[in-house]
């Protein structure tokens, strides 16, 4: 039996200057609703941990924070607040992303409504670049696996996503080996899809997304396509 209809997990990692953006934008969703809230502190090194602190003092939900004093990865973090929640659904978000109004209740509404559909997600803005959209995800499985095949890209936009809890559990989780650090996300969907989930992306805007300079993509952009590869290589047996 699932304690909340949903569980938001908030990964957080030096982004003191956005943090209260992001969270104001899921405090609106969720208080008084079935809704849990899960921060993951990944080690953050500025105010990041004693912002949060203070502002889910004055959040009247649901919410717990998990933080570690070492920088453990995405893939560790998310899969330990998955562990620790009780939604029936489970979101995601960084801390510097921010939820579009309504994006909880859109999501958990085609999820409700779409049973063989197990992970969903949607389209984004590109927060500084004038709200320009990403020009994908596409929509129907069908196209998500084309486009994984064909294009060798990955159709899901991570902090977009809303999953049914079991599936993501009985998947095994967000990657965790060093060898797929940087790609966990791409890694989950590829063995999601090969035990026969469904995925789906809503074809509006659900996020405001942070291009940030000093995130993963930037920074270890040549390791993050080694990676790529290699779950892309697994996927398709090429």
């Amino acid at each position: 039996m699932n304690r909340f209809l949903v569980s938001i997990i908030i990964s957080i990692y030096n982004c003191e200057e956005y943090l209260e953006e992001s969270l104001n934008s899921v405090f609106l969703q969720a208080e008084k609703k079935n809704i849990e809230i899960i921060l993951v502190n990944d080690g953050s090194t500025d105010g990041t941990l004693d912002l949060c602190k203070k502002l889910v003092g004055g959040y009247r939900g649901d919410s717990k924070i998990i933080s570690h004093m070492d920088n453990k990865g995405c893939g560790k973090c998310r899969n330990e607040a998955v562990r620790a929640s009780g939604g029936k659904y489970v979101a995601i978000q960084d801390g510097d992303d921010v939820s579009l109004l309504n994006r909880l209740e859109k999501q958990v509404e085609f999820l409700e409504k779409n049973e063989k559909i197990a992970f969903l997600g949607g389209h984004a803005l590109k927060i500084d670049k004038e709200e320009e959209p990403m020009d994908y995800p596409p929509q129907t499985h069908q196209e998500i696996v084309n486009m994984i095949k064909n294009k060798c890209m990955n159709p899901m936009i991570d902090p977009t996503m809303m999953f049914r809890r079991d599936a993501f559990i009985d998947s095994g989780g967000y990657g965790e080996e060093e060898d797929i650090l940087y790609v966990p996300d791409f890694d989950l969907w590829t063995r999601a899809i090969k035990k026969g989930y469904k995925f789906h992306n809503l074809q509006e805007p659900i996020i405001m997304y942070r291009v940030n300079p000093e995130g993963n993509t930037r920074k270890h952009q040549k390791e993050m396509i080694k990676q790529h590869m290699k779950v892309w290589r697994s996927f398709t047996g090429k």
